[in-house]
């Protein structure tokens, strides 16, 4: 759908372990990038040469490392609601939040047309991280925990 209404767009595919079905997509306008979680340089390739971080995560599990890494890089992020599960971020604000494979097209292509939109998102998403999940405020919270563990003993 995106390609269809804007046909110059790349999709840049990253990732570990991607599935044969997937690989097959690869052409001229689709990348495809195997990386491991050591290639540190082709991992800030992906998101400071990308408009778009789109993760429709289906499933539970694991944290949502890549979506704050990608808030943190400004980069507006579409997903569904179970990958926005931990973010404390609201739809429309710092990310959109869409369920079916449609919708989320749909959010993407709003992003690559409406500039102004996706630097709002964008600015709003690196905000958020750095109130709620900088060092700094990890080290807060962990300090917390450790003080609370500390007086149970």
């Amino acid at each position: 759908m995106v390609q269809v209404k804007l046909p110059d767009t790349k999709i840049w595919i990253v990732g570990q372990h991607i599935p044969e079905e997937i690989l097959s997509y690869k052409k001229d306008n689709i990348i495809i990038d195997n990386l491991s979680e050591d290639d540190q340089k082709g991992i800030r390739d992906a998101y400071y040469e990308s408009s778009v971080f789109v993760s429709p995560l289906r499933g539970p599990g694991g944290t949502r490392l890549k979506h704050l890494a990608a808030m943190a890089a400004k980069l507006p992020l579409v997903t569904t609601s179970v990958g926005a599960e931990g973010l404390g971020a609201l739809d429309g604000k710092e990310v959109i939040i869409r369920n079916s494979s449609a919708e989320i097209a749909e959010a993407t292509l709003q992003l690559l047309e409406d500039e102004k939109l996706a630097e709002k998102i964008a600015k709003n998403a690196r905000l958020l991280v750095e109130e709620k999940f900088s060092w700094y405020k990890m080290g807060e919270y962990l300090d917390k925990i450790y003080v609370k563990s500390a007086k149970n003993e």
